[in-house]
């Protein structure tokens, strides 16, 4: 008993060594159950964009997971993977890092000609100086959704050099298939 009248905990002395028995449970009880998805892994994805057969400069390219097939799993597994075009048009991938590439798989693929600075900055740009004119965007937004832009690339499990995709100003690009 204490002066208090309450009586102590039995295991008040053994603070040290309760705490260490408590803690490591709930580590080995939180460390149970099923754990996160595994990540596909990513394969190396270069291209080239063309316009009207010249070179699509600081074009951002958007590969976006398509419906799942029987080789390649559920969309759902693969995420989004992205690049720029350089001053030739070429660009490859990364899904988290520079340069990672991109899961296997079928893709819908959408492309956006604004340079970085209008993209990232948009009218903001227009505020700071009211003479400057926004980018404009040379494909009119006609190739910008993957979900509509009638683009497609397959990422195969291997380093992939893709056909270029030669897009038009009507909006009819070039398929884009292996030869």
């Amino acid at each position: 008993m204490t002066i208090s009248g309450h009586r102590r905990h039995p295991w008040a002395n053994d603070g040290p060594w309760v705490l260490a028995l408590s803690s490591s449970l709930i580590l080995l009880i939180g460390g149970c159950g099923p754990g996160l998805p595994a990540r596909p892994p990513l394969y190396h994805v270069e291209g080239v964009v063309l316009f009207q057969g010249k070179p699509l400069v600081k074009a951002l390219v958007i590969f976006e997971p398509s419906e799942s097939s029987p080789t390649t799993g559920p969309a759902s597994a693969r995420s989004t993977a992205t690049g720029r075009t350089d001053e030739e048009g070429r660009f490859v991938l990364m899904t988290t890092k520079p340069g990672d590439g991109a899961a296997a798989g079928d893709y819908l693929v959408g492309i956006v000609s604004k340079p970085p600075s209008s993209i990232d900055k948009g009218l903001l740009s227009t505020i700071a100086d009211p003479k400057a004119r926004p980018a404009v965007d040379t494909l009119r937004g006609r190739y910008a959704e993957p979900k509509s832009s009638g683009l497609k690339a397959t990422v195969e499990p291997r380093e992939n050099t893709l056909p270029p995709f030669d897009l038009t100003e009507r909006g009819d690009a070039t398929p884009n298939r292996r030869r």
